[in-house]
């Protein structure tokens, strides 16, 4: 071949149309793989889902009730969850979803192959179903049959928002159950998420992230493990997970994405540490049915908050119906640089003042973490009550289990008790409390410095 040749075969018109050949190939193959990879996940969804559901119904059963108006859920699966949504039985004895709190439901599933287990879900809870640019219901039962759109896509793309989606904008709710672990790009998934809800709507989310830190305040229930081992255990798992379960990220930090998003009016969520699947899940704060059967035995007037973070809605509109005083000294008494100190000495002082007051009684006492602030708060008051340090110490480890520390031991050994000003209205168990310690001390003085006296002549 001649150099005439060599410089014809080298032309950019036929290099560009030689890389466009081999962009096309490695386009059809990305697609045939991701088929593949939809097809091979749905086999193993469908052998997995119903355990994991199991154990997952646990936490969605006190949340989903709470899910109203106009819904968008995103990578919902088979949508198991809708059975906990408000229902209501028909004249024909049918359990089906209630229109008056669910006015439509707009289901984004990325997965093709889990559309059929996705519709019949949907509509086994009496939902109409249509797909996405599909005018024919699929099933229809009733003519105030709540309208249940099924969407093939994702929000990676804030420019390329599905048309069901937008149409159907602005949300009252929106839901991610375990999917932005598997979302491409789940920050922009998360802020196309804030601009489809209408102001003052609410965002739901079940997710795993990353193991915390051991003293992380927002941990509900956790097993006693190893963090360090655990957060290098679920990085090197990552890789595997990301090609066997549809692209899950076990390591993914979502709570740091959505807390560093602005335009939140509040960021509400509980989490549980457990080795279970190397899974750390993200609950918002909801009340169950039998923690307000709890509370309502208690017969509250005040709730004393001591963590900076507020408490959940739930609890908020709880106090709001029962007309119940709401202290938040956290919020006032929050310093950002304590040294070694685990809270402020004036968090306590003024909380010891608050809690002594008979007129805040019955009172509740509340911190995020259950430990920090409030085991403090009590260690404190017993030391107030003339308590033995061992005595103190030991409640302490009784109730604070692995997630006590010795640095609040130390604080409550430190701190002085002459700083509280006792209020006038003291309750009648504090006062006989000081009354007899006061008579035990005169008893002591007395024992101790009596002396009989001799005839010294």
């Amino acid at each position: 071949m001649d150099k005439g040749s060599i410089a014809e075969f080298d032309t950019p018109s036929n290099l560009i149309a030689q890389q466009g050949v081999f962009a096309e190939l490695v386009e059809i193959f990305t697609r045939a793989f991701s088929t593949f990879a939809d097809w091979a996940f749905s086999i193993i969804w469908k052998a997995e889902s119903a355990r994991h559901e199991d154990y997952i119904d646990g936490f969605r059963k006190d949340i989903w009730p709470e899910i109203y108006g106009k819904v968008l859920d995103l990578g919902p699966g088979y949508a198991a969850s809708l059975k906990f949504l408000q229902h209501r039985t028909t004249s024909s004895g049918k359990y089906i979803v209630d229109s008056n709190s669910i006015k439509s439901y707009v289901a984004v599933e990325p997965n093709s192959f889990l559309f059929s287990g996705l519709q019949k879900n949907a509509e086994d809870n009496g939902f109409c179903v249509k797909y996405e640019g599909c005018s024919e219901n699929q099933h229809q039962d009733a003519e105030d049959a709540v309208p249940f759109t099924i969407v093939c896509g994702t929000l990676d793309n804030p420019n390329n928002i599905p048309s069901a989606v937008a149409d159907n904008a602005p949300y009252d709710t929106v839901l991610t159950s375990f999917s932005l672990c598997t979302a491409k790009n789940p920050q922009a998934a998360l802020d196309s998420i804030f601009r489809l809800l209408k102001p003052g709507g609410t965002y739901v989310f079940l997710e795993h992230i990353l193991h915390p830190s051991e003293d992380d305040p927002t941990v509900l229930r956790h097993e006693h493990l190893n963090v360090k081992l655990w957060t290098k255990l679920q990085g090197w798992l990552t890789p595997f997970s990301k090609f066997f379960f549809h692209g899950c990220h076990l390591n993914r930090q979502t709570d740091k994405m959505i807390l560093s998003m602005n335009g939140w009016e509040s960021v509400e969520y509980k989490s549980v540490r457990q080795t279970h699947g190397m899974q750390y899940k993200l609950l918002p704060g909801v009340l169950s049915s039998e923690q307000i059967k709890y509370l309502d035995t208690l017969s509250l007037k005040t709730v004393l908050i001591l963590s900076v973070e507020g408490p959940s809605r739930a609890f908020s509109q709880y106090m709001k119906n029962k007309g119940i005083r709401r202290i938040h000294l956290g919020m006032t008494r929050w310093q950002s640089n304590l040294g070694w100190k685990p809270v402020s000495e004036e968090l306590i002082k003024d909380a010891l003042e608050c809690l002594l007051d008979k007129r805040n009684h019955p009172l509740l006492v509340v911190c995020s973490s259950g430990v920090r602030e409030t085991g403090t708060l009590v260690g404190c008051l017993r030391k107030l009550q003339h308590w033995n340090f061992n005595s103190i110490v030991y409640e302490y480890r009784s109730f604070a289990g692995g997630k006590g520390k010795y640095t609040q031991e130390l604080f409550i050994e430190l701190f002085d008790t002459d700083l509280v000003t006792l209020p006038s209205s003291l309750p009648e168990w504090f006062v006989e409390e000081q009354r007899m310690w006061r008579q035990e001390q005169q008893q002591r003085f007395s024992e101790l410095y009596a002396k009989p006296i001799t005839d010294q002549a």
